[in-house]
C-alpha cells in the first residue's frame, strides 16, 4: 500500500492496483467510498491460465517491484517467473512501465533489457567478474528493487553454486533503465547469506530502494 497525488493505493503484484481518493476514505459521511481499479500492463497478469496456477507461482516480491518515482508509478518485472519460458536465460528481459495518472491511466512501457545485455555490462563494472564468470553462467537476476528517488533498479543476482570460482558470493547489480546500462554492481560478502539462511528470499525484497549499493 501507498499513498500517491491524493490517492490511496492498495498494489496486488499478480494483478495490479485498486485505489480511491483520500479525501473519499476520510471524510465521505455517507459512508461509501468508490474504488477504481487498473490492471498491470499488457501481458503481466497472472490468469492461471497462459500463467503458473498461483498454488504454483514463485512470490511476485521475487521478479517484481512497483514504486512511486515523481509523478509517475514504476513497475518492472523480469521475464521467466510467471510463465514457463523456454528461451535462454539470456534473452529473459528486464522491463520497466511507467503510469502518469496525470496524464493517463494507460501503462507506458519504458524499456526493456535483456539480461545477456545486463551481463554483458556487468563483467565491466567489477573486474574479477570478467575472469571468473565468463562464460556467462546460468543465474538469472531477482529481487527487483526500485529506488523511489530515481527509479535506478537494484537487481540481485544469486549464486547457484553452478560457478564454483564464485564460492556462493552474490551480486547486486543497479541498472538506469531509462537508458538501458549498468551503473554499478558489487559482490556481497560470502558469509552473509550463510549467517542468516533465508536472508535474500525474505530481507531484500522489502528494502527500500536507495543509493547504497551505487557505492
Amino acid at each position: 500500500m501507498f499513498s500517491f497525488n491524493g490517492l490511496a493505493m492498495w498494489v496486488d503484484l499478480h494483478q495490479g492496483i485498486l485505489f480511491c481518493q483520500h479525501y473519499d476514505l476520510f471524510s465521505n459521511d455517507s459512508g461509501f467510498v468508490p474504488f477504481y481499479f487498473v490492471d498491470l500492463p499488457p501481458g503481466c497478469c497472472n490468469d492461471g491460465i497462459t500463467t503458473r496456477p498461483l498454488s504454483d507461482s514463485y512470490p511476485p516480491e521475487m521478479y517484481r517491484s512497483i514504486v512511486c518515482v515523481g509523478d509517475s508509478i514504476k513497475f518492472v518485472t523480469i521475464e521467466g517467473y510467471l510463465r514457463d519460458s523456454t528461451a535462454p536465460i539470456e534473452d529473459r528481459m528486464v522491463t520497466m512501465w511507467s503510469l502518469t495518472p496525470q496524464e493517463s491511466w494507460s501503462w507506458r512501457k519504458d524499456r526493456g533489457l535483456s539480461i545477456g545485455v545486463i551481463w554483458a555490462q556487468l563483467y565491466k563494472k567489477i573486474s574479477i567478474c570478467a575472469t571468473m564468470l565468463e562464460p556467462m553462467p546460468n543465474m538469472a537476476p531477482q529481487s527487483p528493487i526500485l529506488s523511489t528517488e530515481d527509479g535506478s533498479l537494484h537487481l540481485l543476482i544469486v549464486n547457484d553454486n553452478s560457478n564454483e570460482m564464485l564460492e556462493n558470493q552474490n551480486i547486486m547489480v543497479t541498472v538506469d533503465m531509462s537508458k538501458g546500462y549498468v551503473i554499478s554492481a558489487c559482490l556481497l560478502p560470502t558469509d552473509f547469506g550463510d549467517q542468516l539462511p533465508g536472508l535474500y528470499g525474505v530481507m531484500l525484497p522489502r528494502m527500500l530502494g536507495s543509493n547504497f549499493f551505487r557505492f
